[in-house]
């Protein structure tokens, strides 16, 4: 175990003397390969969209020959002046769904789907280990339910209607997190994550997500290296008894198997 633990530490990437573009962009691949990434497309999202909150938002229309609603005389007066004296404007309550906890969701479902995209293949062929869990999962598995429940997402039509962000604000997590809804306060919680990890580059957040999972290479060869010292800095930075047995090294670029 000494040995083990003290070869860790000789692989484990010094998160700290990276770029912040470098370790933003680990961080996002990380948080989208992480489990509570996938339990939120997965259950989540789905009881979210079940729920999704909305206001009556008061919007001025053409009438369409039907008079429902109060005349809005301002621009019926305007109206007439332009098209004839059979214009009308009137006031009616539209429902809408584009509030700031849904922006935040759709900032989250579009940063998700960035991640996915910027994974590199070796990656895509790698494994993902949870701590003390002798099964590990394939990232081509996780990818493929990731996908398929962003895919049912995308077929809303109610989130095509809803602005999204430049990124998160104050105001879009309190306005999630004031629900009272376990699912809008998960997407806070994780969209605070996010910020940290691909935005921020925080190394303290990049190592707590080898608490969860790790994400290893299909191979050390190059680019996969940076991920395999990663991976080392992760689990040298928790109790590494989960990982004693159950996660072999990358295998080296070539070889069989």
């Amino acid at each position: 175990m000494a040995l083990t633990e003290h070869l860790l530490r000789l692989l484990a990437l010094d998160l700290a003397a990276l770029p912040v573009a470098t370790r933003a962009t680990l961080g996002r691949a990380c948080f989208v390969l992480d489990p509570s990434t996938e339990c939120f497309i997965g259950l989540t999202l789905p009881r979210l969209l079940r729920h999704l909150r909305t206001f009556n938002e008061r919007q001025v229309m053409d009438d369409q020959g039907q008079v429902r609603g109060h005349i809005h005389w301002p621009s019926t007066l305007k109206a007439r002046g332009q098209r004839g004296p059979g214009e009308i404007r009137v006031r009616r309550a539209v429902r809408s769904h584009d509030l700031p906890e849904n922006q935040l969701l759709i900032w989250l479902l579009r940063e998700i789907e960035a991640g996915l995209a910027a994974l590199p293949p070796v990656i895509h062929q790698g494994t993902c280990y949870t701590p003390g869990d002798a099964t590990p999962v394939r990232v081509a598995t996780r990818l493929g339910q990731l996908s398929a429940g962003l895919g049912r997402a995308r077929r809303d039509p109610r989130l095509a209607r809803i602005t999204l962000p430049l990124g998160p604000t104050a105001t879009m997590v309190l306005r999630a997190q004031d629900t009272g809804m376990v699912a809008y306060q998960t997407l806070a919680l994780l969209c605070v994550r996010l910020e940290a990890l691909a935005r921020r580059g925080d190394v303290e957040a990049l190592l707590e997500l080898g608490r969860r999972s790790i994400v290893l290479p299909a191979s050390s060869d190059g680019e996969g290296l940076l991920w395999a010292r990663l991976g080392a800095a992760q689990v040298s930075h928790q109790d590494i008894k989960g990982f004693a047995t159950t996660t072999p090294p990358p295998r080296p670029a070539g070889s069989g198997g």
